[in-house]
């Protein structure tokens, strides 16, 4: 059998499969796995989340568990399952129990900061909008720097601790 798994940022959209034992023979100066971008039947490569789901039908992942749900996903490819029809399966799995959450911990009706670098698909947002209702999801267009900066600025507080604390 094969695993295929499938990596987005939005912008970009990889798979690898471990089809090929000597793609998993590493030695210690390896630091990545060959990665391929999807292509289509025509062989168009698709690069982009949205577009990789265009067209499909989601299938429900039903896993809570991440172990579980990659059982399942490999279970479905297993079966021949279009890979777009389980990513949007994912995506809609992802926000259904992240709108599980936010309610719990949100007023009615709350306006949604969406960051990272996924806040550019608008599957991603249409979805989570679908299972968050009444919210107002918002976004910005530089939202996939967002974990960046905030890291940023966690490392500069800790380095003006630091400083504070040995009189540097």
């Amino acid at each position: 059998f094969m695993q295929l798994f499938i990596v987005s940022n939005y912008s970009n959209t990889y798979y690898f499969a471990n089809n090929n034992l000597q793609h998993f023979n590493f030695n210690a100066e390896e630091q990545f796995l060959p990665v391929y971008q999807w292509a289509r039947d025509d062989n168009k490569k698709v690069s982009c989340l949205d577009s990789f789901v265009e067209g499909c039908s989601p299938i429900p992942i039903n896993s809570m568990c991440a172990v579980f749900a990659e059982s399942e996903i490999v279970g479905l490819l297993a079966k021949e399952a279009n890979p777009g029809d389980i990513v949007l399966g994912c995506v809609h799995s992802i926000c259904r129990r992240t709108a599980v959450f936010a309610e719990k911990i949100t007023p009615a009706r709350p306006k949604v900061f969406f960051s990272g670098g996924l806040a550019q698909s608008e599957v991603m947002r249409r979805v989570l909008g679908e299972y968050m209702k009444d919210a107002e999801i918002v976004t910005h267009p530089l939202a996939q720097y967002t974990g960046a900066v905030g890291a940023a600025v966690l490392g500069y507080r800790k380095l003006m601790r630091r400083k504070r604390n040995h009189g540097a």
